[in-house]
């Protein structure tokens, strides 16, 4: 299914709109918003990545912090580093503690622990202290790869 066959079943879906057009409307949040509720409700991996390309497109804000950090470290779905890009791009601060946890908490499959470097750049993007407090946390996990990325991007914030 296209990105616009699945918007099509979105109430109120505009399907004039252009999708090659990266718009970031904001017409659309609220309605995807409810569907990934029942995505995630009904544990549907494949609706959730269609719903995260939807949402991307439209438009991401602090509208969608709450549901994409329970997202984020759920263990049902293969989209957490999206989600965790995607957090980044939001630069919520109320994200700072779900991108922590998601780092600590590597998935069996991802022995390069690409989610754990995915959430240290997007903690790395905070200009705050409890970012930083996170980050410093990090680069002493006994995990080498976490904690040398932990390493790098406070590095780099100098």
């Amino acid at each position: 299914m296209t990105l616009q066959e699945f918007l099509k079943n979105i109430k109120g879906y505009d399907p004039y709109l252009n999708l090659d057009n990266n718009s970031k409307s904001f017409l659309y949040t609220t309605q995807i918003i409810d569907e990934i509720n029942v995505a995630s409700d009904n544990r549907d991996d494949e609706k959730l990545e269609l719903l995260l390309l939807a949402a991307d497109w439209d438009g991401l804000d602090n509208s969608y912090t709450k549901l994409f950090c329970e997202l984020v470290i759920a263990d049902w779905h293969f989209s957490q580093e999206d989600i965790a890009m995607m957090l980044e791009e939001i630069k919520d601060p109320a994200s700072i503690e779900c991108l922590y946890i998601a780092a600590l908490n590597i998935p069996d499959h991802d022995d390069g622990c690409s989610l754990a470097k995915k959430c240290i750049w997007a903690l790395g993007s905070f200009k705050s202290s409890t970012a930083i407090e996170k980050l410093k946390l990090l680069a002493g996990n006994n995990n080498y790869i976490i904690s040398e990325a932990a390493k790098m991007e406070l590095d780099h914030r100098q």
